[in-house]
């Protein structure tokens, strides 16, 4: 059996590590043939050419990726493939599996479905139960996923090779403008840290990596787990960054994470307004982001910044500028609330948008009660030129 995997492109990406994932269980479990094809890298002939003998092509899907897949999927379809299309969007919008050119869709966690899918399940939806042991899925299939054209583009873009790994998944807040919970779940599982260790050590020496970063939403709610990986981790010289939520930030943590060779910290600021952050149901408020950013320093500490919510008004985005320039991130970043499937902003009167160019750095789309689409986006430009000097990449592009 021959499954072929395909990314379609959009604004961008890191190496396509949930797909694997899928590889690695796959081979696990049965005898298969994978390949994987991303149209950040191979031209549509390579795509189409590498389909033409599949007997499963599988699309991972977020919403600014569903155009470019549905066009892809009506190149490569034949009577005699199954195209099954998985991720967030078909998670989240499952009526696309009417489409003639989609066979059948994966809701939630993709290895068990597509192992059923590849021994004979030929439901249209396939949702199956989460992997309880992450430990039993076999780590990431780096060879498939050809991680060695995300390490030099990234080494030509950035000046240093970079690569992600996951510590579990599953993330136990309920952020209004997260779609997280719905692939992964509310509860975290989390890997043993002896194997995070393991696979970081092996990924670093197969690829060369100078820098790693964990893709998790965030990592340290389960403090003894944070604690033991650490401990493991000491003396590490490779450095690497995560998500951490500020309220979970102490002394002990910091120096348990400088120990470890972490140097970067990426917190959720969003909002310097407190009812703005009520609202959107971050487990921060103000003295915790501001407790965070002052007990982290000496890491690298990025801050999250979010424009768009419901009561947004001038005031409030003057309130985030104002603890910004009190906590003083190292670097920064600008997004618009993007209403994704999945996420509390979703409505059905997006249903048939062409979500290609909605982006959670910018779009078209959201408004608040005080400000318009053109007045955010203005906002947002007025941000970024203040703090050039600390900006994230994604909004110099």
């Amino acid at each position: 059996m021959k499954v072929v995997f395909i990314q379609p492109k959009s604004f961008f990406t890191w190496e396509a590590i949930n797909v694997g994932y899928i590889s690695a269980y796959l081979k696990k479990h049965i005898d298969v043939e994978v390949e994987f094809y991303s149209e950040f890298f191979d031209s549509m002939k390579t795509i189409v050419d590498g389909c033409k003998d599949a007997d499963i092509i599988g699309f991972s899907v977020t919403s600014p990726q569903y155009t470019r897949a549905l066009r892809l999927a009506k190149k490569v379809k034949t009577p005699d493939n199954w195209i099954v299309f998985g991720g967030f969007h078909p998670t989240n919008m499952q009526s696309i599996v009417e489409s003639e050119y989609i066979d059948a869709i994966v809701v939630g966690e993709g290895e068990r479905a597509m192992l059923e899918i590849c021994q004979g399940n030929r439901q249209q939806i396939v949702h199956c139960d989460f992997i309880a042991d992450l430990d039993t899925i076999p780590f990431v299939d780096r060879e498939v996923i050809k991680q060695e054209r995300n390490m030099d583009k990234c080494e030509k873009k950035f000046g240093n090779r970079v690569a992600t790994l996951l510590m579990g998944r599953g993330c136990p807040f309920n952020c209004k403008f997260c779609a997280s919970r719905s692939v992964w779940g509310r509860e975290i599982r989390l890997r043993r840290p002896q194997s995070i260790v393991t696979e970081f050590k092996k990924v670093v020496r197969d690829y060369r990596v100078d820098f790693m970063g964990f893709s998790d939403d965030e990592i340290g709610v389960d403090r003894w787990h944070l604690k033991e990986f650490c401990r493991l981790m000491k003396g590490n010289e490779t450095p690497w960054g995560c998500n951490m939520v500020a309220g979970y930030i102490n002394e002990e943590v910091v120096r348990n994470l400088k120990e470890a060779g972490c140097t970067e910290v990426w917190m959720g600021v969003e909002s310097g307004d407190p009812a703005i952050l009520k609202d959107m149901r971050k487990p921060n408020n103000i003295d915790q982001i501001k407790k965070g950013f002052r007990l982290a320093k000496g890491l690298k500490r990025r801050a999250y910044c979010i424009l768009g919510m419901p009561m947004e008004d001038y005031d409030t985005i003057k309130r985030t500028e104002v603890l910004l320039d009190e906590i003083k991130p190292d670097i920064v970043g600008f997004t618009i609330v993007a209403p994704y499937p999945g996420s509390w902003f979703y409505d059905d009167k997006y249903k048939d948008i062409d979500w290609t160019n909605v982006d959670e750095y910018t779009n078209d789309l959201t408004m608040t009660a005080f400000l318009s689409n053109e007045q955010l986006k203005a906002e947002q430009s007025r941000l970024t030129d203040k703090y050039s000097e600390t900006l994230t990449f994604r909004n110099k592009e």
